[in-house]
């Protein structure tokens, strides 16, 4: 049963109901014409020129999608929207307006731009970071360290509580490995999966700490991870890295822009963050060495926000938020996974091909330093203790997994000695010493 918010929630939404056509943007209304969705496209939000923008897969000229200017409709006192973080779920890129309030959808087929949480549903009035979990649902960081929940199933949106960590809507949000991380002053977070029955209050519990951002930079900004659970973070300055296996904290040395950055995606195995000092969108190498240009304006320079010969200038791009879309428009992840553990082997099998991180289990959930790359549908782990239940976790490249553990089987020998017959069950069954295996 659903207790405190969630019973509140679902009372306001006969009375209100949260989705309400803002702005179409189509062809032949004086707006944007949208591109031909393709995977592998960044759909980047702008806050200051209030375009949702395309770049096409492989980086360069972004193109204009729609016009995302159209404040918040149930506040008509805020004139001034302000696009932040994004998430890409299917054909739609989902913003919170961090100004006026609210939660967005624009569509990447027509532009058109849809209300989904309206600003003060339930007590939330602001929101910052959105993420969409492998299983469709999406989380957004509210201030009063609330978190908001829009359901895959097209239910009402809900708002929880939190304990455990202070955080507002400028914390960042992500998935990984089974959990939603929350960022304030340390990193805590909760167990998620495919069902959306949080209790009322959700308890935050702690992960990692965070040591105090340069004294010439902000507080933590953006937030991702990887499909091996690495978490990601700036500090407006830099990006640094959270060790899925240690929790130690270390900087990712980048030279592609030192100011501005706060949001932050992982596709396709590689690390991509934004800035709007100057306006980039930048992509990490594949072994995080160095950090390059993947799509910016023609003259970069104007994308500063102040310079001392001009003072405040209008960006011509101001990339905040962005995800990537993909035909299925979800996350792949392993599907129909299948453990199973024979002597001392343990073996994965799932029914979909694509690029996957095996990772060996031990105790509850417990990952191991053991872990195997593959383009298929089954991995292994031999030489492991045919005594031990051991699990695997397999985590697609573009985020998304799903953990089994093999069911250690007991099996009975025969024995013999001088004529005479002894059986011995168990999980790894031995003759006792002088006997012999029949």
């Amino acid at each position: 049963m659903f207790l405190g918010r969630r019973v509140v929630v679902a009372a306001l939404m006969v009375l209100a109901p949260m989705v309400m056509v803002v702005e179409p943007a189509l062809a032949g209304s004086g707006g944007p014409i949208p591109p031909t969705p393709v995977p592998g496209t960044a759909y980047v939000v702008d806050g200051e020129t209030h375009t949702l923008w395309a770049i096409p897969p492989g980086g360069g000229e972004r193109v204009a999608v729609a016009d995302i200017s159209s404040p918040a409709i149930n506040d008509p006192n805020c004139s001034d929207n302000y696009q932040w973080g994004a998430a890409v779920l299917g054909a739609y890129v989902y913003w919170p307006d961090n100004n006026c309030g609210g939660i967005f959808r624009t569509s990447v087929v027509t532009g058109q731009t849809t209300e989904v949480m309206a600003a003060g549903y339930d007590g939330a009035y602001t929101y910052g970071y959105i993420t969409a979990d492998p299983f469709g649902n999406l989380w957004a960081t509210a201030e009063n360290s609330m978190l908001v929940e829009i359901p895959s199933t097209g239910g009402s949106p809900i708002v929880y509580d939190t304990t455990g960590l202070t955080f507002g809507s400028g914390s960042g949000i992500a998935w990984a490995q089974g959990y939603l991380y929350v960022e304030g002053n340390t990193i805590q977070r909760f167990a998620d999966g495919p069902s959306t029955t949080q209790s009322a209050t959700i308890q935050l519990t702690s992960y990692a700490t965070l040591p105090s951002p340069p004294q010439d930079a902000w507080s933590y900004h953006g937030f991702t991870a990887d499909a091996a659970g690495n978490l990601y973070l700036s500090d407006y300055k830099q990006i640094y890295v959270v060790s899925a296996a240690t929790q130690s904290i270390t900087l990712l040395p980048q030279s592609c822009t030192n100011s501005g950055i706060e949001n932050l995606t992982f596709w396709s195995g590689n690390l991509y963050f934004s800035s709007w000092d100057p306006g980039y969108v930048c992509e990490f190498s594949s072994n995080f060495a160095s950090a390059s240009v993947y799509s910016t304006t023609a003259d970069p320079t104007l994308d500063h926000y102040y310079s001392s010969s001009s003072g405040w200038n209008s960006p011509q791009f101001n990339p905040e938020g962005f995800g990537f879309y993909t035909s299925s428009g979800a996350t792949m992840r392993p599907l129909n996974l299948s453990v199973t553990q024979t002597g001392t082997t343990v073996t994965a099998t799932w029914s979909n091909t694509g690029a996957f991180t095996c990772t060996l289990l031990y105790g509850f959930m417990t990952p191991s330093t053991f872990t195997t790359h593959v383009n298929a549908t089954t991995c292994s782990f031999t030489n492991v203790s045919a005594t031990t239940p051991w699990g695997i976790r397999v985590s697609a490249l573009g985020g998304g997994s799903a953990t089994g553990f093999g069911v250690l089987t007991r099996t009975t020998i025969t024995c013999v000695r001088d004529g005479r017959i002894r059986h011995v069950t168990g999980v790894d069954p031995r003759c006792p010493s002088g006997w012999r295996q029949r």
